[in-house]
């Protein structure tokens, strides 16, 4: 599997994870709005779920900022073939 689709599933992996946080969030203002929980409940763990959003955000900013360096991929692609060739030996 190459770099890009390793990428890809990462950020496939937080896709998923924004999407379920979202969920989250709207389950627990389900059990609100049905007493199940109270207000320090719902503010404590909506304050969770949304920091988590941040992290992920600020983690797909990251990736969007950096600037890939083709040269420095294909040597730590060829590095692990070269150790994956000396693991095998």
């Amino acid at each position: 599997m190459g770099i890009a689709e390793k990428l890809g599933e990462h950020v496939n992996r937080e896709l998923d994870e924004e999407e379920q946080i979202k969920r989250e969030i709207v389950k627990l203002h389900l059990l609100y709005e049905t007493d199940q929980i109270n207000d320090t409940e719902l503010s404590e763990k909506e304050a969770e779920l949304r920091q988590r959003l941040r992290n992920i955000k600020e983690q797909k900013d990251s990736y969007e900022d950096e600037d890939i360096d083709e040269e420095e991929i294909e040597f730590d692609i060829a590095v692990c073939n070269e150790n994956e060739v000396e693991e095998l030996n």
